[in-house]
């Protein structure tokens, strides 16, 4: 497990670090749609990290894989009505 999240550790800190600065310009339903992206992106992390402890690990990082897109679904249509809304 140690050399597990270890491995992980290495692949995803260069990752975040790289991904850590976003400039939204937007209301707060943009904001609350960033926000979610970071929360179902770390719970993919989290899952990972605890992938050896679930006897499940496959459907409950299907569940985080899941809920993570459909967060960043949510945040593109929420920054496209944000844009719409300034345009019209």
């Amino acid at each position: 497990m140690q050399e597990h999240a270890r491995r992980l550790r290495e692949a995803y800190g260069p990752f975040t670090r790289a991904c850590d600065v976003m400039i939204v310009d937007g209301g707060n339903s943009v904001a609350e749609a960033v926000k979610a992206v970071f929360r179902d992106s770390r719970a993919i992390y989290m899952c990972l990290l605890s992938a050896l402890e679930h006897e499940d690990a496959h459907s409950v990082y299907g569940t985080a894989i899941r809920s993570y897109w459909e967060s960043v679904n949510a945040m593109v249509g929420e920054m496209h009505r944000e844009a719409n809304r300034d345009s019209a």
